[in-house]
């Protein structure tokens, strides 16, 4: 069986954020990517301190933790996935997020979005990007 593949986006006032991960027999990917709204530079930061930082990730973590696509059962890219969702719901936490990028950004180290794009991990066509709801009658709500 295929593995399903999902996606969450959050707009914030200076990038796009979006988690991105598989679930299912095979072994599951986990990633964060973050692109600024203004440049199109776009990073993965899934292995960003502030992600760690925020998901409560202590010094002792997993070896696949340190990559930038983080390759772990079904169930931690879930957990990894619904934890990350529930905070950046979170304007303040989103905001943070933002900070750390910005200050990141200024570093060097982004893609410009069309080089970057050559490198996913993921299927665009086969993105799930509903995968909060419970039923087809529910719909998106922006944030």
């Amino acid at each position: 069986m295929k593995n399903k593949q999902h996606l969450k986006s959050f707009e914030g006032d200076l990038f796009y954020i979006d988690i991105i991960w598989t679930t299912g027999d095979k072994l599951a990917t986990f990633e964060v990517r973050a692109t600024n709204a203004d440049t199109d530079a776009t990073t993965t930061i899934t292995n960003h301190s502030a992600i760690l930082g925020m998901m409560a990730i202590g010094k002792k973590t997993p070896a696949y933790m340190k990559e930038e696509v983080w390759n772990c059962s079904s169930a931690d890219a879930e957990q990894h996935a619904q934890t990350l969702v529930k905070l950046l719901s979170q304007e303040a936490m989103l905001q943070q997020l933002e900070e750390f990028l910005e200050s990141d950004l200024a570093t060097g180290g982004w893609d410009d979005e069309d080089s970057f794009d050559d490198e996913l991990a993921f299927d665009e066509d086969e993105l799930d990007d509903d995968h909060l709801f419970d039923d087809d009658d529910q719909q998106e709500e922006p944030f």
